[in-house]
């Protein structure tokens, strides 16, 4: 499997292209769910900041390098799980679940502060090399200040936990199921076939597996679930 600019850009179009399908039907016919309708678009700028790390590496232009991994790590290292803990509760209108998911929220911040602040402070620019036709993030795929091999994966569990647990909490969790659990899928087989650069490869699966939100906001009712 062959990773590169076009993948990249390639499934950034796509993404965007369906993210504004999502947005565009969202808003017609069930406005409550637009913050997953806007995950695809997300997904593919995301995708584009990647695609313009492949520029800057073939091109030897570090510092197009370097802010463009900023821009990658951002959303792979701290975003996700916040945005969807954030979202889950701006669409549940059950007010004890509602509670629950803003404390979940408001705990999910830590991913900003405790892993990707570091990046931007004590340990520098980020680190990035094409190994094997993907890309590696030092700093992402070793752990980044949990380096040891058991913290690694206590790190990326308890990161699957934050962005999954609001999912399977809101009322509207079957709405989700699809696209949750092939991430998960992803998650596995990206862990046991690219270790090496799980960051990347896991993201552009997760990406891909976005899609299944089309499918989400195509038959989600009018009024959220209760």
């Amino acid at each position: 499997m062959c990773f590169s600019a076009e993948v990249s850009f390639g499934s950034a179009a796509v993404l965007i292209s369906a993210g504004a399908w999502c947005l565009r039907s969202a808003t017609r016919r069930a406005l409550w769910i637009w913050p997953f309708a806007l995950v695809p678009c997300l997904f593919g700028v995301q995708q584009a900041s990647e695609g313009l790390v492949w520029v800057g590496l073939h091109r030897q232009a570090a510092g197009l390098v370097q802010v463009s991994a900023g821009v990658y790590l951002f959303f792979a290292l701290a975003f996700w799980p916040t945005w969807f803990s954030v979202a889950a509760t701006l669409i549940e209108s059950h007010p004890v679940r509602r509670r629950f998911l803003a404390v979940w929220a408001a705990s999910s911040t830590g991913w900003f502060f405790v892993i990707f602040l570091p990046l931007v402070g004590e340990f520098g620019p980020p680190t990035v090399r094409e190994v094997h036709h993907s890309i590696r993030y030092e700093y992402a795929d070793t752990g980044g200040r949990w380096q040891e091999p058991l913290e690694l994966w206590v790190q990326r569990l308890l990161y699957i936990l934050t962005a999954g647990v609001p999912l399977l909490t809101t009322s509207a969790r079957k709405l989700l199921l699809i696209p949750l659990g092939s991430s998960l899928l992803s998650a596995v087989v990206a862990a046991c076939l690219f270790d090496h650069a799980f960051t990347s490869v896991w993201c552009l699966w997760s990406a891909v597996a976005s899609a299944g939100l089309v499918y989400a906001v195509a038959i989600a009712p009018p009024k959220p679930p209760n």
